[in-house]
Protein backbone atom coordinates (compact mmCIF):
# COMPACT_ATOMS: atom_id res chain seq x y z
CA UNK A 1 0.00 0.00 0.00
CA UNK A 2 1.22 3.36 -0.38
CA UNK A 3 1.96 6.22 1.64
CA UNK A 4 -0.56 9.22 1.56
CA UNK A 5 2.76 11.29 -0.31
CA UNK A 6 3.26 8.87 -2.54
CA UNK A 7 0.34 8.31 -3.88
CA UNK A 8 -0.04 12.26 -4.43
CA UNK A 9 3.35 11.88 -6.43
CA UNK A 10 2.25 8.66 -8.41
CA UNK A 11 -1.49 11.03 -9.34
CA UNK A 12 0.77 14.21 -10.15
CA UNK A 13 2.85 12.12 -12.31
CA UNK A 14 -0.02 10.44 -13.98
CA UNK A 15 -2.20 14.09 -14.74
CA UNK A 16 1.53 15.27 -15.93
CA UNK A 17 1.66 12.42 -18.51
CA UNK A 18 -2.22 12.78 -18.92
CA UNK A 19 -1.41 16.61 -20.14
CA UNK A 20 1.36 15.50 -22.07
CA UNK A 21 -0.27 12.99 -24.31
CA UNK A 22 -3.29 15.11 -24.79
CA UNK A 23 -0.53 18.11 -25.70
CA UNK A 24 0.41 15.89 -28.60
CA UNK A 25 -3.37 14.60 -29.43
CA UNK A 26 -4.71 17.70 -30.01
CA UNK A 27 -2.27 19.69 -31.78
CA UNK A 28 -0.77 21.38 -28.65
CA UNK A 29 -0.20 25.13 -27.39
CA UNK A 30 -2.05 27.13 -24.70
CA UNK A 31 -4.06 29.73 -26.50
CA UNK A 32 -3.89 33.06 -25.41
CA UNK A 33 -7.57 34.24 -23.69
CA UNK A 34 -7.42 37.78 -24.97
CA UNK A 35 -7.74 36.59 -28.22
CA UNK A 36 -9.02 32.74 -28.46
CA UNK A 37 -12.26 34.00 -25.48
CA UNK A 38 -14.68 36.20 -25.05
CA UNK A 39 -17.47 36.97 -22.59
CA UNK A 40 -14.90 36.94 -20.01
CA UNK A 41 -16.98 36.95 -16.48
CA UNK A 42 -15.82 37.33 -13.24
CA UNK A 43 -17.68 35.26 -10.46
CA UNK A 44 -16.43 36.14 -6.76
CA UNK A 45 -12.84 34.16 -7.38
CA UNK A 46 -14.09 32.31 -10.60
CA UNK A 47 -13.41 33.45 -14.17
CA UNK A 48 -15.83 32.34 -16.86
CA UNK A 49 -15.81 32.55 -20.46
CA UNK A 50 -16.68 31.08 -24.19
CA UNK A 51 -13.38 29.71 -25.86
CA UNK A 52 -12.57 28.42 -29.11
CA UNK A 53 -10.85 24.63 -29.29
CA UNK A 54 -8.84 24.03 -31.77
CA UNK A 55 -11.24 22.63 -33.61
CA UNK A 56 -13.03 25.81 -33.75
CA UNK A 57 -15.67 24.84 -31.29
CA UNK A 58 -16.80 27.20 -29.21
CA UNK A 59 -16.47 25.83 -25.40
CA UNK A 60 -18.38 27.53 -21.81
CA UNK A 61 -15.42 27.27 -19.62
CA UNK A 62 -14.51 28.36 -15.91
CA UNK A 63 -11.54 28.12 -13.33
CA UNK A 64 -11.29 29.05 -9.62
CA UNK A 65 -8.31 31.71 -9.55
CA UNK A 66 -5.37 30.08 -7.22
CA UNK A 67 -2.77 32.60 -5.56
CA UNK A 68 -4.50 35.77 -7.11
CA UNK A 69 -4.54 38.72 -3.26
CA UNK A 70 -5.09 41.40 -2.15
CA UNK A 71 -1.97 42.90 -0.63
CA UNK A 72 -2.38 45.96 1.07
CA UNK A 73 -4.57 47.36 -1.44
CA UNK A 74 -3.07 46.10 -4.46
CA UNK A 75 -3.54 42.65 -6.20
CA UNK A 76 -0.65 40.27 -6.67
CA UNK A 77 -0.21 37.01 -8.18
CA UNK A 78 1.61 35.01 -5.77
CA UNK A 79 2.84 31.64 -8.49
CA UNK A 80 -0.13 30.04 -7.76
CA UNK A 81 1.28 27.58 -5.35
CA UNK A 82 -1.28 29.21 -2.82
CA UNK A 83 -4.46 27.73 -2.11
CA UNK A 84 -7.78 29.27 -3.89
CA UNK A 85 -8.06 33.19 -4.38
CA UNK A 86 -9.85 35.07 -1.69
CA UNK A 87 -9.28 38.34 -3.07
CA UNK A 88 -13.17 38.99 -3.66
CA UNK A 89 -13.28 39.42 0.86
CA UNK A 90 -11.40 42.25 0.69
CA UNK A 91 -12.08 43.93 -2.87
CA UNK A 92 -15.13 45.17 -4.43
CA UNK A 93 -16.62 46.34 -7.48
CA UNK A 94 -14.17 43.56 -9.29
CA UNK A 95 -14.73 42.60 -12.66
CA UNK A 96 -12.86 41.56 -15.77
CA UNK A 97 -12.61 43.03 -18.90
CA UNK A 98 -11.98 41.48 -22.64
CA UNK A 99 -8.22 41.88 -22.37
CA UNK A 100 -8.52 39.86 -19.23
CA UNK A 101 -7.74 42.60 -16.83
CA UNK A 102 -9.03 42.45 -13.37
CA UNK A 103 -9.74 45.54 -11.49
CA UNK A 104 -11.27 46.20 -8.31
CA UNK A 105 -11.17 48.12 -5.16
CA UNK A 106 -9.41 46.59 -2.51
CA UNK A 107 -8.78 47.13 1.13
CA UNK A 108 -5.70 48.90 2.11
CA UNK A 109 -4.48 48.39 5.91
CA UNK A 110 -5.49 51.96 6.39
CA UNK A 111 -8.86 51.17 5.91
CA UNK A 112 -9.09 52.88 2.51
CA UNK A 113 -9.89 51.27 -0.78
CA UNK A 114 -7.94 51.74 -3.71
CA UNK A 115 -8.01 51.01 -7.36
CA UNK A 116 -5.85 48.45 -9.04
CA UNK A 117 -5.35 45.77 -11.38
CA UNK A 118 -4.11 42.13 -12.50
CA UNK A 119 -3.51 40.86 -16.00
CA UNK A 120 -5.06 37.60 -15.80
CA UNK A 121 -3.75 36.92 -19.18
CA UNK A 122 -0.45 36.46 -17.83
CA UNK A 123 -1.30 33.42 -15.51
CA UNK A 124 -4.25 31.71 -17.31
CA UNK A 125 -4.83 30.64 -20.69
CA UNK A 126 -7.38 28.62 -23.28
CA UNK A 127 -6.00 25.03 -23.74
CA UNK A 128 -7.97 23.66 -26.22
CA UNK A 129 -11.58 25.42 -25.30
CA UNK A 130 -10.71 25.37 -21.29
CA UNK A 131 -9.49 28.08 -19.14
CA UNK A 132 -6.30 26.25 -17.15
CA UNK A 133 -3.23 27.45 -15.49
CA UNK A 134 -0.03 26.72 -17.34
CA UNK A 135 2.71 24.86 -15.79
CA UNK A 136 4.70 28.37 -16.37
CA UNK A 137 3.77 31.81 -16.18
CA UNK A 138 3.16 33.26 -19.84
CA UNK A 139 5.09 36.42 -19.50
Amino acid sequence: MLKKGEKMRKNLLCVVLLLASFNTWAGGGFMDIRTSCRNLKLEKASLRAECTAKNGGVYQSSIRLRGVHNKNGTLIYDGGTSAYSKFHVSCKDASVDARGILSAQCLTESSTYLATTLDLAKIVANYNGALVFPLKNLD
